[in-house]
């Protein structure tokens, strides 16, 4: 049976591809439509059910056809510290590889002298066309290039190479001096990807009873007092099924990539990005018992500010702009059915483990000796 999948989608311009799922040496493809990451349940008994082995599958990209168009996203304070880095990955795209290589209007400008490959675009209208072209990403910078990302694309996502240019982050698993391996194996296909969920939100207004998405968010959701004095309250929902009033200085709803941002700090889990969940953790909650949660990735949380309040609330996606929160306007948080699908360079377990090992020295101690 064909195992379900988060949607990643192909715009009509865009080379297809297929994902497989390599699962105990068997290549299995996916073929599931929108949805969440949920397992499905098979049987091979009538009276037996089962889940099908998927944490032990490793998720491949394979191209139906030669991909002819790059997006490199790279961060501005970057750029003049690493020009060689971002010219030799633009050569050998452009000159070696034959591809067209689009990139944002700022660094266009900035070598619009020189002889560089190097297409952009001008306007709003151009950018949507160029960006639904978008055959793979070369993002150059550390993890917040990945959350710059997931903010220029509102649906699907084309596979992104992370090159970390500094220190190697979460989600940055590549050295831009590995970029002709990296990039010969992501055009050739069959690579490894770490499907990275987002979250999607909506604010509701219920003076008005209309409604405003808010946009994507790859790390977090944050509602908390902003500028006031006094606890957050707010009321939480899963499901349309009431969950608690958090009294507290905020809340964090983050996907698995996000667990080892903001929602770490506050205490929450670390998560395996492959992981399919909703954390729920509350910051510097008034109580001795308010544990954090995680959600399976099916749930719709509603977080509501109630009337009662002592004050408004303040809401941001991966610590982007705040917005407030007013009295009796509420949220509505699901996992979004397009990830960030990132290119993984030896297995995304063994890349989240360097991450997590070399970035937060976990488990780090003097191990004892032997007793003989």
């Amino acid at each position: 049976d064909a195992l379900p999948i988060y949607a990643i989608g192909v715009s009509p311009s865009r080379k297809p591809f297929r994902i497989e799922k390599s699962l105990n040496g068997v290549v299995q493809p996916l073929s599931s439509p929108l949805g969440g990451s949920s397992s499905s349940v098979s049987s091979s008994q009538l009276d037996v059910i089962q889940y099908p082995q998927y944490s032990s599958a490793l998720t491949r990209l394979i191209w139906s056809g030669t991909p002819s168009r790059v997006l490199i996203v790279m961060k501005p304070s970057f750029v003049d510290d690493h020009t060689e880095d971002f010219l030799a990955i633009v050569k050998y795209l452009g000159h070696a590889k034959k591809l067209q290589v689009y990139v944002e209007p700022f660094l266009f400008t900035k070598y619009a002298s020189s002889e560089l490959p190097l297409l952009s675009w001008s306007n709003e209208e151009e950018a949507k066309d160029v960006k639904a072209s978008i055959d793979f990403i070369v993002a150059l910078g550390g993890d917040g290039t990945l959350l710059w990302v997931s903010t220029l694309f509102g649906e699907a996502v084309p596979p992104v190479i992370p090159f970390a240019q500094e220190t190697f982050g979460f989600m940055t698993c590549f050295h831009p001096s590995d970029h002709r391996t990296a990039i010969e194996q992501v055009i050739q296909g069959g690579f490894s990807i770490t499907l990275r969920s987002r979250l999607s939100c909506a604010l509701y207004d219920s003076s008005t009873a209309c409604s405003h998405h808010l946009g994507l968010a790859l790390n977090e959701v944050v509602l908390d007092r902003g500028p006031s004095s006094y606890l957050s309250s707010l009321d939480c929902f899963a499901d349309d099924t009431f969950i608690t009033n958090v009294q507290a200085d905020g809340l964090i709803i983050a996907t698995p990539t996000g667990s080892t941002a903001y929602s770490m700090s506050a205490g929450g889990s670390i998560i395996h990005p492959s992981v399919p969940g909703i954390l729920f953790t509350p910051v510097c909650p008034h109580s001795l018992s308010f544990r954090p949660l995680l959600f399976p990735d099916s749930v719709t949380l509603r977080v509501e500010v109630p009337e009662d309040a002592r004050q408004n609330a303040w809401v941001s996606l991966d610590g982007r702009e705040k917005q407030e929160v007013k009295k009796g306007d509420y949220l509505l948080i699901t996992m979004s059915a397009w990830p960030l699908p990132a290119v993984s360079s030896q297995g995304d377990l063994r890349d989240w483990f360097t991450g997590v090992i070399h970035n937060l020295s976990w488990n780090t101690r003097v191990r004892q000796k032997s007793l003989l």
